[in-house]
């Protein structure tokens, strides 16, 4: 899921408690990646992921609490490259708001296309009463899309194609939230194919935003 190299990799420049700290959560994460891969995630314990990773058991507990912990900490890593994708739509927008919001919806889908759904599927519903982690899931997969995407609004708006008596942070955060619904929807879905779950959020889309735009 992501390069062990990267992972491990810690900045000579930074503290040697901080550097030990990063290097032992990189050890952490390999070791639960490579020990998923071969067994799956519900036949790997805790205990071997310490074993492995060649830490305590307390350590490797004062890090992740929960398998389920490491498991969302290996599959946001592992999406980082996606804000870079992001800003390269805020920052090509010319026009096209309809058309800039698919992008940046085929973008965060995709990201979770990448991986293994069943994977994602876990951490969801592991954290589905949970509310603050829940969030924090999405929140990372979003975390660069929900700053561009008020941005991209306020370029539409200033460049004529939204109207000007549109609440702008309202629309942003009600567009947001339908992202969210539907990326969660995805995922819990088994059967539902990306390509249609894209299409659906892209109607909606077009239903919340189209009585905004200028004609």
């Amino acid at each position: 899921i992501f390069d062990d190299i990267k992972i491990l990799n810690t900045p000579a420049q930074l503290p040697l408690r901080e550097r030990k700290k990063r290097q032992a959560r990189g050890r952490i994460l390999v070791a639960a990646q490579q020990l998923i891969e071969e067994r799956g995630f519900e036949h790997t314990r805790m205990r071997e992921i310490a074993a492995f990773a060649e830490i305590s058991y307390q350590t490797l507990y004062n890090y992740f609490p929960t398998k389920a912990l490491i498991l969302q900490a290996i599959l946001t890593h592992s999406i980082e490259h996606i804000s870079q994708q992001i800003d390269d739509v805020l920052q090509s927008y010319e026009g096209g708001l309809l058309e800039a919001l698919d992008t940046m919806n085929a973008i965060r889908f995709s990201a979770i296309r990448s991986q293994d759904r069943a994977l994602w599927r876990i951490v969801t519903t592991r954290f589905v009463n949970q509310a603050s982690e829940t969030h924090q899931i999405y929140q990372t997969i979003d975390k660069r899309a929900h700053e561009a995407l008020k941005a991209l609004l306020f370029q539409a708006r200033d460049s004529g194609e939204l109207t000007a008596q549109v609440d702008l942070m309202l629309l942003a955060e009600t567009i947001f939230s339908l992202g969210q619904h539907s990326l969660a929807k995805y995922l819990l879905t088994p059967h539902m194919e990306f390509e249609a779950a894209l299409n659906k959020l892209g109607r909606q889309m077009r239903l919340l935003i189209t009585p905004y735009l200028r004609p």
